[in-house]
This record gives structure tokens, C-alpha cells and sequence, in this order.
């Protein structure tokens, strides 16, 4: 049985190619940079995770095809810029106390964790390779308010 968050990514990668292909856009795949890690154990549900400006992807990612990891690495830069405007820190407090509140609001982990501003912006504008270029500050704030996926 594959992660739900796995199917997301594999859905958001076709995403990208499919844009790719009907715009004829030869845009450049991202690859891992010096502060991304592939070192996360397969077991681990989690695909990856930033901290501290480190993002850590799990060994399953090495599988992955270039689309898929390109959406990966990209969710994942969201996140790192989420954490800079946040002075770090108190990104972890927003992102933990969001997260009890959407839980006990929903009594499911993975709908409070999908519902959390931060993950709603990074799923939503993961396959916009362009999106960090472009993004105003502070813009996961936005998603506070927006209803459940």
C-alpha cells in the first residue's frame, strides 16, 4: 500500500509534466542542493522534512522519477521560506499548536495535517516551479481560513 502523501506527489509531478508538455516550457528540474539530504530511513511515513533550513527527504526518494522529486524538493523550499519569514522558531509553534487545533477539530492526523496553512500552501503551489520566485511574504496566511481538501 503506497503514503498517501506519495499519491499526492505522483499526482502533483504528472501535474508538472503534463503542463511541460501542452506549454512546450523546458523548464529546468530541480536537484538536490547542498542543504537537502536523502538520508530519512524508508520506514518512515514522512517524505521529507525541513529543520532548521535542512531539508531531510527519505531513502525512498532516490526511486523517485525526476517529476516527482522535483515537486518534492519544491514543497519542501516552500517550507524553508515559510521558516525564514518566521525567524524559524515560532514557525514550529504556529505549525505544532495549528496542528493539535485541526485535530481535535477533525480527529483524523492526516486531514488536520493536509488542513495546516503551511501544507496548504506548499501542496497547492508544489508543481508552480516558478511559485518561490514570485511568492509574496508571508503568503501561507491566506490559507488560514480556506476550507478542508
Amino acid at each position: 500500500m503506497q503514503d498517501y502523501s506519495y499519491s499526492r506527489f505522483c499526482k502533483l509531478a504528472l501535474s508538472v509534466s503534463t503542463l511541460k508538455s501542452k506549454t512546450n516550457l523546458k523548464t529546468k528540474l530541480m536537484k538536490p542542493k547542498w542543504n537537502e539530504f536523502i538520508i530519512l530511513p524508508p520506514h518512515f511515513r514522512i517524505l521529507g522534512i525541513v529543520l532548521f533550513g535542512f531539508v531531510f527527504l527519505n531513502k525512498k526518494s532516490k526511486s523517485f522519477k525526476q517529476g516527482e522529486l522535483t515537486v518534492l524538493l519544491n514543497h519542501e523550499r516552500i517550507h524553508i521560506r515559510q521558516q525564514l519569514e518566521l525567524l524559524i522558531l515560532p514557525f514550529f509553534i504556529l505549525y505544532v499548536t495549528e496542528w493539535l487545533i485541526l485535530l481535535i477539530k477533525y480527529k483524523n492526523r492526516n486531514l488536520a495535517y493536509l488542513n495546516i496553512s503551511f501544507e496548504k500552501e506548499a501542496y497547492a503551489n508544489a508543481s508552480n516551479l516558478n511559485y518561490l520566485s514570485n511568492r509574496n511574504p508571508y503568503a501561507w496566511v491566506r490559507y488560514w481560513s480556506k476550507t478542508k481538501m
